[in-house]
């Protein structure tokens, strides 16, 4: 699986976007997150593909974050996918701002960032193990108030809370 996130700066603006992944053990106890600061985790199974403060990237996204669900820790229960504007801007400054989710070359969801307004960050979506240890995932779309991940990880927490288990 692969988180991807793109934009361009609006004239006169410049923006630095970021993603990131929180993962979370039953108890939505913080494990560990990874985003420009923690470029890997969860014993190499997430990985941060590098940060981008221009938004392009000729031929793909500007940021990803590609997830191993297979070779994830047993005591990682949940996984939630951000992403978060650095320069403390609200995501509708990012001009054609997006961020989506996608496995090999077919994507599974996808976000509009623009359409988001009022809101530094945004839970796009997040990944949960059942019992049996299989992974599905569920699209959110949640405004988040932080700059960064690591900082968003009470909001996340209190949000993904009221989601049952499925």
């Amino acid at each position: 699986m692969t988180i991807g996130v793109g934009w361009e700066f609006a004239e006169g603006e410049s923006i630095d976007l970021d993603t990131g992944v929180i993962a979370l053990d039953e108890k939505m106890e913080e494990i560990e997150t990874v985003y420009f600061y923690n470029k890997t985790g969860c014993r190499r199974a997430i990985k941060y593909g590098g940060d981008n403060l221009s938004g392009s990237k000729e031929g793909g996204d500007a940021e990803v974050i590609t997830l191993n669900l297979g070779k994830m820790p047993s005591k990682v229960f949940r996984l939630a996918c951000v992403v978060n504007c650095y320069s403390k801007k609200h995501l509708s400054v990012a001009k054609k701002g997006y961020i989506r989710l996608f496995m090999g070359g077919e994507v599974l969801l996808s976000q509009i960032l623009t359409d988001i307004c009022d809101s530094m960050g945004l839970l796009f979506c997040f990944f949960q193990r059942n019992a049996e240890g299989a992974w599905f995932f569920r699209s959110v779309i949640s405004p988040l108030s932080f700059p960064t991940a690591a900082e968003s990880v009470p909001e996340v927490q209190k949000i993904l809370a009221d989601f049952p288990l499925f």
